[in-house]
């Protein structure tokens, strides 16, 4: 990232983004960007053999990133004013926020044109059934079936829909999942877990905290003897494989097991202190 002083216009940091984003090697950015009358452009091409490509896709980018710059504006201001400490910090970090976002969506858009293809045969796929299975329902309806022959052929299409929509969004969900928990802080869960709006019965509450807390006092007691001293707390995440380590360095072993811990009502000082390791 190249240094901004808070005072650069968003078409200036437009300009950051695609330089940046064109540095990139080949097979990180899948596309190229070209300029026409000064309105930048994004080609993409997609080639599954060496014949001729597919498609050819040209976005006009000015048009597409610089919302953007204000969205980037919202998203700091949006953060509690005790994460704001330094109001000088304001503009430069929104030209940052704007110029890693616009990079990403340029990242993404290719990776979606691509899934694009793939989504758009699925859903032709259910729109053609849907019409064929109407069609029948249709020609073979009388006032007699007619209402149970339409409720099957519902069932049936709700059925083909719901598959379509819960591939196409497990596919966007597990991107993004991927992309925050690879921030060192981020545990997301890596599956969608309950709608929205709904919680947990206190009783299945209850009885995971309580299969939890057993396996973790076997966990810390295993380790206990195995090491002859009270196991860290990260040597405990790890042995429950909960969290990990990165590539790049980065640890959540003890985030994510304080997370689960917090989620459960587990007291884990009470929990090692009941245990009595040291008699």
């Amino acid at each position: 990232m190249p240094n901004f002083n808070g005072t650069e216009s968003a078409e200036y940091v437009l300009n950051v983004a695609l330089k940046e984003f064109s540095a990139r090697p080949t097979e990180q950015r899948r596309g190229s960007i070209s300029y026409q009358n000064n309105i930048p452009f994004l080609r993409y091409e997609f080639r599954k053999t060496d014949d001729a490509p597919e498609c050819v896709c040209f976005y006009r980018l000015d048009t597409m990133l610089l919302p953007l710059f204000q969205e980037a504006e919202r998203i700091y201001d949006a953060l509690p004013t005790s994460m704001r400490k330094d109001a000088s910090l304001r503009e430069p970090l929104i030209r940052y926020l704007a110029c890693f976002g616009m990079q990403a969506m340029l990242s993404r858009l290719t990776i979606l044109q691509k899934e694009l293809f793939e989504e758009n045969l699925d859903e032709g796929i259910l729109v053609t059934s849907t019409f064929l299975l109407h069609s029948a329902v249709a020609a073979q309806e009388s006032p007699e079936n007619k209402s149970s022959l339409a409720r099957k052929a519902n069932r049936q299409v709700k059925k083909w829909l719901d598959e379509v929509v819960d591939a196409s969004m497990k596919k966007k969900r597990d991107f993004l999942v991927k992309f925050a928990n690879s921030q060192p802080l981020m545990n997301i869960p890596t599956k969608a877990g309950r709608p929205l709006g709904t919680t947990k019965p206190e009783e299945k509450k209850a009885e995971e905290k309580a299969e939890f807390e057993s396996k973790l006092e076997e966990t810390i007691k295993a380790l206990y003897h195995t090491l002859g001293r009270v196991p860290f707390k990260y040597e405990v995440a790890e042995a429950l494989n909960i969290g990990g380590q990165s590539a790049k360095g980065s640890d959540s072993r003890i985030n994510s097991l304080n997370n689960k811990l917090k989620r459960l009502d587990i007291d884990y000082p009470a929990l090692i202190s009941r245990l009595n390791l040291h008699e």
